[in-house]
């Protein structure tokens, strides 16, 4: 393919480790004949049909011959041991086989991570890849409006020198845009737009299920056009008084709940709020904070791992009392938490929209037992709720798995999500994978998915990458 560093994604399938040998064999004596990567990409991509009659499937990626045929020669020892012992082999370079594929046993959920992710340049690359083949596979038409090209002209996320930045120059725009949250919030549903719409689209994914890490559930909803596109929320979020001085900057929602001495600007923003990512038990943690009224557990994201915010020395006493291992988050906003129920009618305003769309899958929210009814009112306080709420991730990955998802593909940007999910069903017969990859070239990182997927006998049409 012409995308993600010139990678061949060549697939085989076999019905037993006899069948997959030999067909490797043949593709190395190919290559070593003079077979080009991609032309060896392609001629397996006319032959998909097949693959579905196969019991086990093997994805080799590579950049040349040279690498293809180093990967063949690992797989031929990797897949040898996975009869032997019912597991999964990963090569360095995103080449997969498992000997357990996991679609046969469930399906998939697609996760959208929270609302802060985002990063300077994000999927600037992946949206000119998409959008030159927009008619080639049918990509939404959302996708080439106007307010995409607007956003792709933001300074402050696609510097025109980009490339050049050094890695001081980097980490400064960073630290600037984490103190732009509507920038990041947009930048992150829309990234989550496109991926959504190149896995389900362009490769035909077919989830049963998605969910949300946090704001995530807005992504979520944006991405499946259960709303009428994201511009209509993104321009209500930058009209809102609540991302500008509310929840964050001045964060007039802590001076109304907490009065404080009267302090300039920049030093009253540092002494209101912290977020604190804690390395700790959910257990401890619970029990820390009932000693310390201006703290809150924000998130809960692995059963040792959590987010706590509130008064920064408060925060501070709970990391001593308990002896955490703690960074504090480079972002700051006042989220998840009690508090927030004094905006909660600003909150319910600012997501309620008609639905537009009736997709086909289930949508789990972190604070209802059952799948969200996608209906104005259902939506618009459930997003609310969510806000002003702890969000416990593991309980609502557990009610995910519970109604038999066993592929959990988590949309990017970064991959967050997927690091809990595996921690969280830990042994248990799962997949979790991300499309994306910070530093890593973005449609690499969808091709390492999606080899990941085509060998748990996940249903996709490989069509769209022939076309690149």
């Amino acid at each position: 393919m012409s995308d993600g560093n010139n990678i061949a994604m060549v697939l085989l399938s076999g019905n037993d480790l006899q069948e997959l040998g030999n067909k490797m064999n043949d593709l190395a004596n190919q290559l070593r004949s003079g077979l080009d990567p991609n032309q060896a990409e392609q001629d397996c991509l006319r032959q998909q049909s097949l693959h579905l009659k196969s019991g086990y499937r093997v994805a080799l990626l590579g950049k040349s011959s040279t690498i293809l045929l180093r990967e063949i020669n690992a797989a031929r020892k990797g897949i040898s041991y996975c009869f032997q012992r019912d597991t999964e082999w990963n090569s360095p370079n995103g080449s997969y086989f498992t000997k357990v594929p996991l679609a046969p046993k469930g399906t998939v959920c697609l996760v959208y991570p929270g609302g802060f992710n985002a990063f300077v340049g994000i999927g600037r690359q992946l949206f000119k890849v998409a959008s030159q083949k927009l008619e080639t596979f049918s990509l939404d038409a959302r996708l080439t409006d106007d307010n995409w090209d607007s956003f792709f002209k933001n300074p402050k996320l696609f510097p025109p020198n980009q490339d050049q930045l050094s890695k001081d120059e980097f980490r400064s725009l960073q630290a600037q845009l984490f103190l732009e949250p509507i920038t990041l919030f947009e930048a992150g549903i829309r990234f989550s737009e496109l991926t959504t719409r190149i896995l389900c689209d362009g490769f035909r994914l077919q989830p049963s299920a998605a969910t949300g890490y946090s704001l995530g559930e807005v992504s979520m909803l944006a991405a499946w056009n259960v709303w009428q596109g994201s511009d209509a929320l993104i321009h209500r979020l930058q009209a809102s008084r609540l991302y500008q001085d509310r929840l964050v900057g001045e964060m007039h929602i802590i001076r109304d709940a907490w009065p404080t001495e009267d302090k300039p600007y920049k030093e009253r923003e540092s002494t209101r709020w912290a977020c604190y990512l804690l390395k700790i038990p959910r257990e401890v943690a619970v029990q820390a904070v009932e000693t310390e009224p201006k703290v809150f557990i924000m998130l809960v994201n692995t059963p040792n791992e959590v987010v706590i915010g509130g008064q920064p020395d408060a925060c501070l006493r709970i990391i001593n009392q308990t002896k955490a291992d703690a960074m504090r988050l480079p972002f700051n906003i006042v989220m998840h938490n009690k508090l927030l129920f004094s905006n909660y009618d600003d909150l319910v305003r600012i997501h309620t929209f008609p639905p537009h769309n009736q997709p086909n899958l289930n949508f789990y929210s972190a604070l209802n037992p059952q799948p969200l009814k996608l209906t104005t009112e259902a939506i618009a306080h459930g997003v609310a709720e969510m806000c002003c709420q702890s969000i416990d991730f593991p309980q609502l990955i557990e009610r995910i798995y519970s109604n038999e998802v066993r592929v959990f593909v988590e949309t990017g940007p970064r991959n967050t999500c997927t690091r809990w999910i595996n921690e969280i069903l830990n042994n248990r017969p799962h997949l979790a994978v991300s499309l994306h990859q910070k530093g890593m070239d973005e449609m690499e990182g969808i091709l390492r998915a999606i080899a990941k997927l085509y060998c748990h006998q996940v249903d996709l049409d490989f069509s769209w990458l022939s076309a690149l």
